[in-house]
């Protein structure tokens, strides 16, 4: 391989040293993934690792408008390079076999999947680089074997720091039902974004539908993108949503990959995301940087944050199919008892709404009677705890409160969650359907349910 650079390219720093790592494992024919969270610019990397090389370079990805952005890319960092572009699909559904020296692979994590791994079969090629954002499935498959190294090139606080993310604000409510929403998406986005452009994510077509309706009948100008739509109409709506015209833009199962549109600044997530990978592409469509554009709100109907954290968050990233994206830590995350904002635990105010909450760390009192015996926090006594614990549990059953709202209240008193033996099975039961119902396998349901209430 003859590095031939044919255009000057002003990298920001993080992409200079991946594409130098990457085009390192290139040149050794070390299969590669590039790793980067939305809008760091993977495909500006991978242009500036073929501008390196002299190679024959066959560009895959699994929708058109993918391989459009990346000719954009490519012709504007490298000039005229020996360089062909097909979906894989086109590649599938032929008999015909190509030859590169170079295949690159967009969106990679498609391609662990049986029918889309044939790719490798049709394709004789000498080196290997793939790119995605997320390199993890739902189906619990992960990338090894398709590429030997990974290259992590930025983390979200590394992107947000630097300006070309922008932070997100997360609002949801304080208990997400079982089924259905916290409330209308309508009047979440009434209630906390009016002037920007926004995406909604819904469950499926028919509703995606009724709600892009019910946005128009408000006079919030609405369109609909589903699967089954045609190119033309896709192209119209996106180009709408760029240009302002369509303030709104709903689908289902759609628009999670690959759309750039950078003056979004609010995503309404209107559907249980029970996968970190397709939560972290959904939310990635609002962090792009725009003028006058400070932060995205993410209005989370369904509390997917709860089981994801906070999508901005630093992740640790494998090929490996065992949790191939973890969180770098476990953030203490607190909910706004006004606003129902969710933002990393502070102390004072709501750095969200400005709402005065109760300092934490003064006496608790616990008792009952005429008098009041007072503990400190953590050094309450095993009876005081007891009690305490009595009292949440009727009160919960009372208002008809969740034992998980009873554990989450006595962990603010004590800093570690309860066991409530005391519950019932109708109440073990409740709670073990509920951590289902918010898409958890089956077996972290139960080790939920039995760290909560005792085997």
């Amino acid at each position: 391989m003859v590095a031939v650079v044919s255009r000057m390219v002003d990298l920001r720093e993080y992409q200079s040293e991946a594409v130098r790592r990457c085009s390192g494992l290139v040149a050794r024919r070390v299969p590669v993934c590039l790793v980067a969270p939305t809008g760091a610019g993977k495909t500006v990397m991978l242009a500036a690792v073929l501008a390196g090389v002299r190679l024959r370079v066959l560009w895959v990805a699994h929708r058109t408008e993918l391989l459009d952005q990346a000719r954009s890319t490519v012709s504007s960092v490298c000039g005229d390079i020996d360089i062909t572009y097909h979906t894989v699909q086109s590649i599938l559904a032929g008999n015909e076999r190509y030859t590169c020296d170079l295949l690159v692979i967009d969106e990679a994590h498609h391609y662990a999947a049986d029918d889309w791994s044939l790719l490798l079969d049709r394709v004789t090629h000498n080196a290997r680089l793939l790119a995605t954002a997320t390199p993890a499935r739902a189906d619990g498959r992960g990338l090894r074997g398709i590429a030997d190294e990974i290259v992590v090139a930025a983390q979200c606080s590394e992107l947000i720091l630097s300006g070309y993310l922008v932070p997100c604000k997360i609002y949801a409510a304080a208990e997400a039902p079982e089924k259905g929403l916290t409330l209308h998406p309508l009047a979440a986005y009434q209630r906390h974004t009016q002037s920007g452009c926004a995406i909604g994510f819904a469950p499926n077509a028919s509703l995606a539908t009724r709600w892009a309706k019910d946005f128009a009948a408000a006079g919030v100008s609405s369109e609909v993108v589903l699967g089954t739509s045609k190119k033309e109409h896709r192209a119209m709506a996106i180009s709408g949503l760029r240009s302002g015209d369509i303030r709104v833009l709903w689908g289902a199962q759609v628009l999670t990959e690959g759309l750039d549109a950078p003056g979004v600044d609010t995503v309404i997530l209107s559907r249980r995301v029970s996968h970190i990978s397709s939560y972290l592409q959904i939310v990635g469509r609002g962090l792009r940087p725009a003028p006058d554009k400070s932060h995205c709100t993410v209005l989370d109907l369904c509390n997917n944050w709860e089981k994801h954290g906070l999508p901005t968050e630093d992740r640790i990233y494998s090929l490996d199919g065992n949790r191939p994206i973890k969180r770098c830590e476990v953030q203490k995350l607190r909910q706004c008892p006004a606003c129902g904002g969710v933002c990393c635990a502070w102390v004072g105010d709501c750095p969200l709404c400005g709402y005065v909450t109760p300092p934490r760390d003064l006496p608790i009192r616990i008792g009952y009677g005429q008098l009041t015996e007072v503990y400190d926090g953590h050094n309450t006594s095993s009876d005081g705890k007891a009690d305490e614990l009595v009292r949440l549990v009727n009160f919960a059953r009372e208002r008809g409160l969740g034992m998980g709202w009873v554990s989450r209240e006595y962990r603010k008193l004590f800093g570690r969650a309860p066991v409530i033996t005391i519950a019932t099975q109708e109440e073990r039961t409740q709670h073990m359907r509920q951590q289902l119902q918010r898409g958890r396998p089956a077996w972290l349901a139960r080790k939920i349910t039995a760290a909560l209430f005792g085997k």
